[in-house]
């Protein structure tokens, strides 16, 4: 384990504490159906064993200083959130700091930030994302759903500055996406701030893509099923007389 990782090692006893704090944050804000991690990714989607398997090994190897980056890539419903919060327990239990994110919901919360009476502060969320150097700051930021939001050019400037700074202190990001770096790129090709978010991207980090399960996206699967027991549940059935 690197000297960062480990707590017997911070200034202070009170900086370890503070540490500790935002890790139990971090995890106590995971969501229920991502609680298991890896073991509950394996479960659900045998499919993924492969790539739980490279992540297990890569959340091994982690250090908080390096282009070491990830980009997972694949079609909706394939697990890729799930596999993003299963490296976060895996690296909050070693007791790296991990600041995750929906890609929508950063937008959003920066935005609501420029209110003067919003409860968020702009330069805490951006210098936490960012890995700047002060007390807290996350070893690891995970982008969840890359693409999904809607961006002005003002919130790709945001997040890309995010991104640059992490990338000069060479401190590593995990992104998720429906789409690879080069379809993306393909369906932002005239505009500059997507192509400059692309390739910081693309220099930070290695991209994987998720496989798809041999059946359809299990969610859609089951909304549909839902629907149809409804619709069941309501139908009217009405008898004919028997002569």
């Amino acid at each position: 384990m690197s000297e960062i990782a480990d707590l017997s090692n911070w200034e202070d006893d009170t900086n370890a504490l503070h540490q500790r704090q935002i890790i139990e944050k971090a995890i106590a804000k995971t969501s229920s159906r991502y609680r298991r991690g890896f073991g509950g990714i394996r479960e659900s989607m045998p499919h993924l064993g492969a790539t739980c398997a490279a992540l297990e090994q890569w959340c091994a190897e982690f250090e908080p200083k390096g282009d070491c980056g990830l980009y997972l890539h694949g079609a909706t419903g394939t697990g890729k959130t799930g596999l993003a919060q299963a490296v976060k327990l895996a690296l909050c239990e070693r007791n790296y700091v991990v600041d995750s994110w929906n890609s929508a919901k950063l937008m959003d919360t920066i935005r609501d930030s420029y209110n003067p009476n919003s409860e968020h502060n702009r330069q805490e969320i951006m210098r936490f994302a960012s890995g700047d150097d002060y007390r807290g700051a996350a070893h690891l930021f995970i982008l969840d759903d890359l693409g999904t939001e809607r961006s002005s050019e003002h919130d790709l400037d945001v997040l890309y500055l995010i991104l640059n700074l992490r990338y000069d202190e060479m401190r590593p990001v995990l992104v998720t996406s429906n789409h690879s770096l080069k379809s993306l790129l393909a369906a932002h090709v005239d505009d500059l701030a997507w192509q400059r978010l692309i390739s910081r991207l693309a220099e930070m980090c290695e991209e994987i893509g998720v496989p798809a399960a041999a059946r359809p996206d299990q969610r859609l699967t089951a909304r549909r099923r839902r629907g149809k027991e409804a619709e069941d549940a309501h139908r009217v059935t009405v008898p004919t007389d028997e002569f």
